[in-house]
């Protein structure tokens, strides 16, 4: 199902820190819930992620608040101070700042949040659970980061900057023919530099277990938040062999019948980038929901 709308949503709220846009569907299926998102790699609130997130409102039926994560978006500016802040041992802390601006804010009839991520946004959504700052009943990830000790993000650095210092001076000797062709080009220049910046402002905690040591933490001590993590198969985490260990690993993360469920699987045939689209973001947010025990009104 594909639902083409303008991107149309309120400034949640706004400080140097972080901007929340809120979506509301058309039709309200959980009037207590808000799904609170922040951007994959490279998106931004003000574009192509904001018009995603107004789609998963409408397919799931309930508010969005949907954010860039510092260090990413249209608003990226650089800064070493930030880069330590999202290191893995002070990233919950960061994450908590956030989490206070929308909770301040926050329609006080919001009794549950379900915090979801994908990819690079998963590390923001369990570190957001982790913080406490908001009442999180469930956390939904799609092919999450921070799993396990990988370093794929550092040639593509190099990669992007090269291209960001380099090559762009060159295509400036060739003035585009139009201005379309001049605005697509500093676009596209604008892009690269702000996308080379997220990977260096989040090198530090990406390529580590943050994420699956978060997991483990929260099952150990938030047995009300149910977990649900789907995983691309084939995945950018490994290979399938690989990733059936994490899965029997996370199964253990939490025992008691008395808990919420917490689960992980695999989705044969899904691409990393399969879970972009807001049709199947939606169907891991409503597995999450499910599992997290609401119900529609």
């Amino acid at each position: 199902m594909s639902i083409d709308l303008p991107l149309v949503a309120s400034a949640f709220c706004y400080n140097s820190r972080v901007m929340v846009r809120e979506f509301i569907p058309d039709t309200v299926e959980y009037p207590n819930t808000a799904i609170v998102m922040s951007n994959g790699f490279a998106g931004s609130v003000e574009r192509s992620f904001g018009l995603a997130a107004q789609e998963i409102a409408q397919l799931s039926g309930a508010l969005v608040l949907a954010y860039d994560r510092v260090g990413t978006g249209n608003r990226t500016v650089f800064s070493l101070h930030l880069r330590n802040q999202l290191r893995p041992n002070r990233v919950v802390q960061r994450a908590a700042s956030t989490g206070q601006v929308i909770a301040a804010r926050m329609d006080p009839a919001i009794q549950n949040v379900v915090s979801f991520g994908h990819s690079g946004a998963s590390t923001e959504a369990i570190a957001l659970t982790l913080s406490e700052t908001l009442p999180v009943v469930g956390l939904g990830l799609s092919e999450p980061v921070g799993i396990q000790k990988v370093h794929p993000v550092r040639g593509m650095a190099k990669e992007l900057w090269y291209d960001y210092k380099n090559e762009r001076p060159e295509r400036r000797a060739q003035p585009p023919e139009t201005p379309k062709v001049k605005e697509a080009e500093t676009a596209r220049h604008q892009k690269i530099g702000k996308t080379a910046l997220e990977i260096f402002y989040y090198s530090a905690l990406w390529p580590t277990t943050f994420g699956l040591d978060g997991l483990q933490k929260i099952g150990r001590d938030n047995p009300d938040i149910a977990v649900y993590v789907a995983f691309a198969n084939p995945s950018l985490n490994g290979d399938e062999k690989l990733i059936e260990s994490i899965v029997d690993r996370m199964s253990r993360f939490r025992h008691l019948t008395l808990n919420k469920p917490m689960k992980a699987e695999t989705w044969p045939g899904t691409l990393h980038s399969a879970f972009d689209k807001p049709a199947i973001a939606t169907k891991v947010i409503r597995r999450t929901i499910e599992l997290a025990g609401l119900s529609p009104r």
